[in-house]
């Protein structure tokens, strides 16, 4: 009987363990002209809304795999939020400490949440304390329009964007210093403000072509060049952050509901 017991529990385990890596997962993008969370198409590029954002300009989208949290960086009231993936209803955590942070990302390898500023003398790499939001500084990038960064977990290398030039760089989490890997390459790319990385699905980035009366599109991007290849259109908005979320399941369900009243401890 326990021989029998055994070969279930290790049956069951193993259902469990790969349908959660086979999850799917799907893009999401927070439209900072319409103030709502939306779901993005990997296929067609075109967005639903998942609901609204309680802050009007959500600019960052990070989200910690590790923990399933998904944060957010608003420059309104410059604060670090918690976002529902499943409503987009926000927490804030606390003031980042800094003005102009239009990106975040978490760094699942070394469990760090990194935002980027980009704005005149403050063009900075920053960690920011999850428990209450303050960023410190890293190093300067230089960018002034960096707008958008993206962590590669399988070849440990974050991204970030050049929305003014056109242009993916990498980012070194010890000094701040970009690397220039090269030009987006394609006359459709006016302003690439987000970015967005997922194994086994690439890199992707959102253009909001510099106006939120335009149509926003949706690019996939090689990471070895830069050059960026359309895949379709995200409708009119201004959608600023980009990640990548798991489909929701019934234990990342439970999570989301737990993260969004609890933040963790960390030593």
């Amino acid at each position: 009987m326990k021989a029998l017991a055994g070969i279930i529990c290790a049956l069951v385990c193993t259902t469990f363990s790969t349908s959660a890596i086979a999850a799917e997962i799907r893009l999401i993008g927070s439209d900072v002209s319409a103030g709502k969370l939306v779901d993005i198409s990997l296929m067609t590029g075109m967005s639903t809304v998942i609901g609204p954002l309680n802050d009007p300009i959500v600019g960052g989208l990070g989200y910690d795999g590790n923990h399933h949290i998904l944060y957010g960086s608003t420059t309104s009231t410059n604060m670090l939020l918690i976002i529902n993936a499943l409503t987009g209803a926000t927490t804030p955590i606390g003031p980042l400490g800094v003005t102009h942070m239009h990106s975040v990302e978490y760094d699942t390898t070394h469990d760090v949440l990194y935002g980027a500023t980009n704005f005149n003398t403050d063009l900075g790499l920053y960690s920011i304390n999850v428990n209450t939001g303050l960023a410190t500084l890293v190093g300067v990038h230089g960018i002034q329009g960096l707008s958008g960064m993206a962590y590669d977990p399988v070849n440990d290398i974050l991204y970030g964007a050049d929305s003014f030039n056109g242009r993916l760089y990498t980012l070194n989490r010890a000094t701040g210093a970009a690397t220039l890997v090269g030009s987006f390459n394609n006359p459709q790319v006016v302003q690439m403000v987000g970015l967005a990385y997922a194994p086994g699905i690439g890199l992707y980035g959102s253009d909001n072509k510099g106006s939120a009366s335009l149509i926003d599109q949706l690019f996939r991007i090689d990471t070895q060049s830069g050059q960026a290849t359309l895949v379709g259109n995200i409708g009119v908005g201004n959608v600023l952050g980009l990640t990548f979320v798991p489909e929701p399941s019934a234990s990342l369900l439970l999570m989301a509901g737990v993260g969004a009243l609890v933040i963790r401890r960390r030593r």
